[in-house]
């Protein structure tokens, strides 16, 4: 067969006929190939969308949870400030009253010291005075007993 009866055989026509139904066939495949792009793409971008969502979900809550925790030790630090504050006061408070009465105790021994001292020289004094009166009517005594019998001479005469 010659080159120009082959181009005019009905082969050809059915070869052409098989190629356009071919290309025909593979349009669509090719719309298809470009909407499965295009939604690869569009889930690439939602998983994209969601994972940076998700990434300042995350930096938010830590920062959250930082400044939560900066509060609560800011709390706590406060809550013990305060204690030692109290404790501080009370102790003073106590050393005080401690000191007071410390105060108390040695200002009435100093002054029950004074009245016992001065009930001694009281007594001391006292007694000093009765044994010069008791001296006294001693001497007296004896005076008037050494002068009786000469009185009694006197009167009997």
């Amino acid at each position: 067969m010659t080159p120009a009866a082959v181009a005019e055989s009905p082969v050809d026509e059915e070869v052409e006929a098989s190629v356009a139904e071919v290309a025909e066939a593979a349009a669509p495949a090719g719309e298809i190939e470009a909407a499965a792009t295009e939604q690869a793409e569009a889930a690439e971008a939602t998983v994209t969308e969601g994972v940076e969502e998700a990434e300042t979900a995350v930096a938010e809550a830590t920062d959250e949870a930082a400044t939560t925790a900066v509060a609560a030790e800011t709390a706590v630090t406060e809550q013990v400030e305060e204690a030692e504050t109290a404790v501080t006061e009370e102790v003073e408070e106590a050393e005080t009253a401690a000191t007071e009465a410390v105060e108390e105790a040695e200002s009435a021994a100093t002054e029950a010291a004074g009245e016992a001292a001065t009930a001694t020289e009281e007594a001391g004094a006292a007694i000093s005075e009765a044994a010069e009166e008791a001296e006294t009517a001693v001497t007296e005594g004896v005076e008037e007993a050494e002068s009786a019998p000469a009185e009694m001479g006197e009167e009997n005469n």
